[in-house]
């Protein structure tokens, strides 16, 4: 399993699309790692990467969502939340019950989800938000 960065993800918020590139790196390690049948703490260190980095970007946008007054918040906020949850129940099941297909397929759909359905809907409108933004208040978010 691969997750590749296209520019059909692409939000045009420089700060927005690093960090989407850092997470499907970080994807995308997850994955590489599991193939390799590593030790279990090896793998759960992997994910645990990743769920930290998915904390540290989702309180990025938040904070931005805060700054900017974005009128959208609150469902892009839910969207967060729940896909935090997700992810962490995948990690507590990983340290749980160990390695799996069916984990690995767990966190395969996640991450399409995530790739499809928040970067195409919820960051591309923040990104379009904070561009209109950016020009109303001459800033730079």
């Amino acid at each position: 399993m691969r997750i590749e960065w296209t520019s059909y993800i692409q939000t045009n918020n420089e700060l927005l699309d690093s960090q989407h590139k850092e997470l499907f790196s970080r994807m995308n390690r997850y994955f590489e790692c599991a193939e390799r049948n590593p030790r279990p703490q090896e793998l759960i260190e992997t994910l645990n990467y990743l769920v930290e980095y998915v904390k540290t970007h989702f309180k990025t946008e938040d904070d931005i969502m805060t700054q900017i007054e974005y009128t959208r918040q609150k469902e892009h906020r839910k969207s967060h939340r729940e896909l935090t949850e997700k992810l962490v129940e995948i990690y507590k099941e990983l340290i749980e019950n160990g390695a799996s297909d069916e984990l690995h397929e767990k966190l395969a759909k996640l991450c399409q989800i995530w790739y499809v359905a928040h970067i195409n809907d919820f960051d591309k409108r923040l990104a379009s938000y904070i561009k209109a933004y950016n020009r109303a208040h001459q800033s730079q978010i």
